[in-house]
């Protein structure tokens, strides 16, 4: 038996995706509290919560299994709770729960081409991705690809578009980039100065991506053919002239990819989604699946109702 719950948008994110994915079966959320001894470890530190694990008759499918892939997207691996932040200790759990759910996790170029993988990718080029993230993906032997503005290397994220709210944080240098490249992760774009590129004139977008393009391909000394928008924010003729300069490029529509996905807004799933652990664990399910369209829906709205610029 099914049944759909109101959509109640003024809801808090993490409660209002809870409440989505019980629409798909009659039982009571509290049913589901009980974790595995390993996540309920895990889930007393600080930065984690309590692991829920879903009744087995709550279970419509695998989405990774059924041809579809995921790419998750990380920013800035501090203490600091911002909105672009994971804690060090949560992203090590992030990667101990890949590893423990046999999740296939390839680099962002082949995530295509692997259906039912996932892909890791960090974006702005923070400096704190040497310090924390590679030590970690070496020790769980996992790839990612960084996408750093080119403009503000080894400067802090002080972009003119920056949202102020945010902190402010380090970026790599050059030589730092050219140390992860060397260490065997892929660099992509993220522009110059990290604009809002469908502000832009054709021209100006164009420069945008072919300056940062070079920039970083002149300083590791490899090509560099995947972007990631800043902000997501993309058209068809921002689309356009990006397919002149990469072979890929990513959005941050929380979806999952499939073969049916535009190369060139590939969907990501945001690392925040994913506080919760229990979700991630759970993001090769039919209820991991309600709970990224959840936050699909949950984006859409803000997108809505968000001033222009």
């Amino acid at each position: 038996m099914l049944r759909r719950l109101t959509w109640p948008p003024t809801v808090h994110d993490g409660d209002l995706a809870w409440k989505a994915v019980f629409w798909q079966c009659t039982a009571k959320p509290e049913d589901a509290l009980l974790g595995s001894p390993k996540i309920a470890a895990l889930s007393k530190k600080q930065d984690l919560i309590r692991a829920r694990v879903h009744p087995p008759h709550c279970i419509i499918g695998s989405n990774l299994s059924r041809k579809k892939s995921a790419i998750i997207t990380y920013h800035s691996l501090d203490d600091s709770g911002s909105n672009i932040s994971i804690s060090p200790v949560l992203f090590r759990a992030h990667l101990d729960a890949l590893v423990s759910g046999s999740f296939k996790v390839v680099s962002l170029a082949s995530v295509l081409d692997n259906p039912g993988s996932i892909a890791i990718t960090f974006d702005d080029g923070y400096r704190n991705f040497l310090k924390v993230a590679l030590p970690l993906l070496n020790e769980y032997r996992m790839t990612a690809t960084v996408f750093v503005v080119s403009g503000y290397c080894g400067r802090y994220n002080e972009w003119p578009s920056r949202v102020k709210k945010l902190p402010r944080l380090e970026t790599l240098s050059w030589a730092e980039v050219r140390e992860i490249s060397q260490a065997g992760l892929a660099i992509g774009a993220h522009t110059v100065n990290h604009p809002n590129l469908t502000n832009l004139p054709a021209k100006d977008v164009a420069q945008e991506l072919r300056d940062c393009r070079s920039d970083i391909e002149d300083r590791i000394g490899l090509p560099v053919d995947t972007l990631a928008y800043p902000y997501g924010a993309t058209s068809a003729a921002v689309c356009e002239i990006a397919k002149r300069e990469f072979r890929l490029a990513c959005g941050v529509q929380p979806q999952f990819v499939s073969p049916a996905s535009d190369p060139f807004d590939l969907p990501r799933i945001d690392a925040g989604y994913l506080r919760k652990l229990y979700w991630l664990s759970n993001l090769n399910t039919g209820l991991g699946s309600a709970y990224v369209a959840a936050q699909r829906r949950v984006a859409a709205v803000r997108a809505r109702f968000a001033k222009p610029g």
